[in-house]
């Protein structure tokens, strides 16, 4: 159903049917409110991502809470940043897996210290103390032969 959606027309309407009510605006293509059977009424912004024919429908918010203007400046929002082939979903899913990447490392370096400096890789300088010695022996052995 197709209409101008204004805040009159929000409070007024009620959905008594089984099914969920789509209420499309007519000023903003993409932009509508959802009034499920309960009476929620949620606001949503649909559209086809980066000009295809996948259609894409997202949350803004219920009605009380979040108000006309700003779901609708949200939606107008959203809609060019897909029409433009943005989706901000993935980049945030990118940068949530780039800083628990990064915090990985910066545990991983930190245990590496830690045991480091408790002596379980033991002390460089031993080692090559102790591969130079072994060095020497097995020349000592070659000069006996």
């Amino acid at each position: 159903m197709h209409s101008l959606i204004t805040k009159k027309v929000i409070e007024t309407i009620h959905h008594s049917e089984g099914r969920e009510l789509l209420l499309r605006d007519t000023e903003l293509k993409g932009f509508g409110i959802r009034i499920s059977p309960s009476g929620t009424k949620t606001f949503f912004a649909e559209g086809n991502f980066n000009r295809s024919r996948q259609t894409k429908r997202r949350s803004l918010g219920r009605y009380p809470v979040v108000t006309l203007d700003t779901a609708r400046a949200k939606a107008r929002e959203l809609l060019c940043q897909w029409y433009i082939g943005m989706d901000i979903e993935k980049q945030d899913m990118k940068t949530a897996q780039e800083a628990v990447l990064l915090t990985l490392c910066n545990i991983s370096i930190v245990i590496f210290i830690v045991l480091r400096s408790s002596g379980v890789f033991g002390n460089r300088s031993e080692r090559i103390e102790n591969i130079d010695y072994r060095r020497k022996e097995a020349d000592v052995r070659r000069r006996r032969i």
